[in-house]
């Protein structure tokens, strides 16, 4: 199938999941349930159609407001989902093989977390396991299917990965963020794990020598990430 295709079918997932993502960034941090009650507005309670629940194309053609009270519905939504589906169709066109599929969810893991830890909310506890359960099931995959699995880690190199991504936030304090970069560490691997750890610590020094205030260090340690796979 031409990679274009397959371009495509990410675009769409990556705005599938996008949507999917407002969900757990809104509910998981409150304690919600992430399927039920269904998506509804905020402010009125008005249960969202299927016609509601478009990714962008709703939010364009209800002009970001909602259908019965009118109030603003924040744009952050559509960008979520736009964003998403940039980062799964990345992945796809320079990870040309199954392995997109697990480089997809951990994008979609970094999007959800980094907008809760901007949020000043707690990263959910959840969302970590969710990632550590894909990680190791995509690196044990490598043991059945290799050919089909070229980019992911060797066993011990997504262990040593783990650790790379804990040590370092564990000794200053960061104990969730470092339960994070342990997940991320099993996807990546300890030597892209360092490089990605080395951007997101010398971005958020930069960020906040300039702007001498608290900023939050996940949404770096996002787009290190994705730049430490993509380069």
């Amino acid at each position: 199938m031409p990679l274009a295709v397959w371009l495509v079918y990410g675009a769409v997932a990556g705005l599938i999941f996008g949507s999917f993502a407002n969900v757990v960034i809104w509910r998981m941090p409150r304690g919600m349930r992430i399927t039920h009650p269904p998506s509804a507005c905020t402010a009125c309670g008005y249960r969202l159609l299927a016609a509601d629940l478009v990714p962008v194309v709703s939010w364009l053609a209800l002009r970001g407001h909602c259908r019965r009270c009118g109030i603003r519905i924040s744009v952050r939504y559509p960008l979520v989902e736009l964003a998403c589906a940039v980062a799964v169709t990345l992945m796809v066109y320079f990870y040309p093989s199954f392995s997109a599929v697990p480089l997809g969810f951990l994008a979609f893991l970094l999007l959800c977390v980094s907008i809760i830890d901007a949020d000043g909310m707690e990263i959910p506890p959840a969302l970590l396991c969710a990632g550590a359960v894909v990680g190791i099931a995509w690196v044990s995959a490598t043991f059945l299917w290799p050919e089909r699995l070229p980019d992911a880690p060797v066993w011990h190199h997504a262990l040593l990965g783990a650790a790379a991504g804990f040590v370092p936030l564990a000794v200053c304090k960061k104990f969730r963020h470092a339960q994070l970069c342990a997940v991320i560490g099993l996807f990546l691997g300890w030597q892209s794990m360092l490089l990605a750890l080395l951007i997101a610590f010398a971005s958020l020094f930069i960020v906040r020598v300039t702007k001498r205030r608290w900023v939050p260090i996940t949404p770096h340690i996002f787009a290190s990430v994705l730049f430490a796979l993509w380069i």
